[in-house]
């Protein structure tokens, strides 16, 4: 049943009838959206021991900011907003963060969350993003920090149906993964990085300008999107970089692999390099077809003697044999 009640009065000296204001709304549940005392009142959930303060009612709705603290004046809510918190129909504070049909915007605070913070809307904020032990979730919304980091320790990062996008900030998971699905990954002026985690993007494209991709114990994955980096560098260190469907491109950086593997699936598909030149793997004797520039290399994966072990393009459509030591 919703709450509603007046505001209580009292006779005094200094005036006929003086407010006075109303106890604690005491009881086992939060506060919705259609319960509307008077402006300020305290609602206490004894249960969870959580605490709401009503700030307003807009459109006959009414908007409660949750506070919750233990002992020695610890925030326990997990979340920490130093100005403005502009919260959609829906905020449940408890062991996380989670907000329904508006999205959440922080501004020149940044927010630090200790449990799990998901979103169906934007999350925006010009300062940075922070959870520990737990999981950042949008579900078609976007990720957006200005001047300020994503970071996630011991949790994960999950976008779906959205964006992630970070200016002049990095992107960081320790202990935890990357997952972006059907949306992309974008970092003007700042890093992606990965410890003891995956980043994977389905469908989505991972762009980064000014800035770098580091992976530790993990892999950088991509289906039908591409990995891009402008003036960067992509490094996996004991790690993978997969792409399928799409392009790893390194624009006036470098692609650095340690402890892990450059996998190129199909065979007849290989590398190129200056020139142009490709070289490529496969079974049997080279079609010639396979032969595009002169000085293609054909590395045979069955090859029985030391003939057929390599080949070499002598022109378009002609390759010829390479005779081993052995």
């Amino acid at each position: 049943m919703a709450v509603s009640r007046s505001p209580n009065t009292a006779y005094g000296f200094s005036d006929a009838m003086l407010g006075v204001p109303n106890n604690p709304i005491n009881t086992t549940r939060v506060p919705t959206v259609n319960d509307k005392p008077e402006l300020g009142t305290v609602w206490v959930n004894r249960t969870t021991g959580l605490v709401y303060i009503l700030g307003r009612i807009v459109a006959n709705q009414a908007q409660w900011a949750p506070y919750a603290y233990a002992g020695g004046g610890a925030f326990v809510g997990a979340l920490s907003c130093t100005t403005t918190l502009n919260v959609g129909t829906t905020a449940t504070i408890g062991t996380g963060l989670t907000v329904t049909a508006g999205g959440l915007t922080v501004t020149l605070g940044g927010a630090a969350i200790t449990g799990n913070s998901t979103v169906t809307g934007t999350f925006g904020s010009t300062g940075p993003i922070t959870v520990d032990l737990g999981n950042i979730t949008a579900t078609a919304g976007n990720f957006i920090t200005t001047l300020g980091d994503i970071l996630c320790t011991a949790g994960n990062i999950i976008n779906t149906l959205g964006d992630i996008v970070a200016t002049a900030g990095n992107i960081e998971a320790t202990l935890g993964n990357v997952n972006v699905i059907a949306g992309d990954v974008h970092i003007t002026l700042g890093n992606f990085l990965t410890d003891a985690g995956n980043i994977t993007t389905t469908a989505g494209n991972v762009v980064v300008t000014l800035g770098d991709v580091h992976i530790t114990a993990g892999d950088f994955l991509t289906d039908a999107g591409a990995i891009t980096t402008t003036l960067g560098n992509i490094t996996a260190t004991a790690g993978n970089i997969v792409c399928t469907l799409g392009d790893i491109q390194a624009v006036a950086g470098d692609v650095l692999v340690n402890n892990g593997d450059l996998v190129i699936a199909t065979a007849t598909t290989g590398i190129t390099l200056p020139g142009p030149t490709r070289i490529i793997t496969g079974a049997g004797v080279p079609a010639g077809g396979l032969a595009v520039n002169v000085g293609d290399i054909y590395i045979r994966t069955d090859a029985a003697a030391a003939a057929e072990r390599i080949y070499i393009a002598t022109g378009a459509g002609v390759f010829t044999n390479v005779t081993c030591a052995a």
